[in-house]
């Protein structure tokens, strides 16, 4: 409903009582992202994985946020490690493809976004995404206009 402060709050409470929970700590990641609190919000999902290895959606927005503050080799390695668990998802194939055109690699990021779309066909994100790339020339600055996606099922301009 976003009321930031509020949910910020009780997941301060929560903390108190589940001390570095990660589904938590993930949530409250989701708040701080919204908020553009870049910093806190790659905290509290490097505090999730950190706890919780496996949990891909964390790894997700880890990148997310890491792609926020410029930090691209750091997002290619976190989704290397969602896609380690969370290999059917086009959301994180459509943020490696992200990732990849913010590198300069637009061959990897061309084969990134046709697996997002073969595991969805519909994926807004990877159509738009690979539309971009189509009308960008090679080894051109990405365009601002890149499309990630939050595991919280929102979709991100750059």
């Amino acid at each position: 409903t976003k009321q930031y402060p509020a949910a910020l709050s009780a997941y301060r409470r929560a903390l108190a009582h589940w001390r570095g929970a990660p589904i938590i700590r993930f949530n409250r990641g989701i708040t701080y992202l919204h908020l553009k609190r870049y910093p806190q919000a790659e905290d509290d999902f490097r505090g999730a994985v950190t706890k919780s290895p496996a949990f891909g959606a964390a790894w997700n927005n880890l990148a997310v946020v890491q792609v926020r503050r410029g930090h691209y080799p750091k997002a290619l390695r976190s989704l290397q490690h969602a896609l380690r668990r969370r290999m059917r998802s086009p959301a994180v194939w459509n943020n490696l493809g992200a990732v990849y055109l913010l590198l300069r690699r637009p061959a990897d990021a061309r084969r990134a976004f046709e697996r997002a779309l073969k595991l969805s066909p519909g994926y807004v994100p990877a159509w738009r995404n690979l539309e971009l790339l189509r009308t960008t020339a090679q080894g051109q600055v990405p365009p601002p206009q890149l499309v990630l996606a939050s595991r919280d099922g929102r979709t991100l301009g750059r």
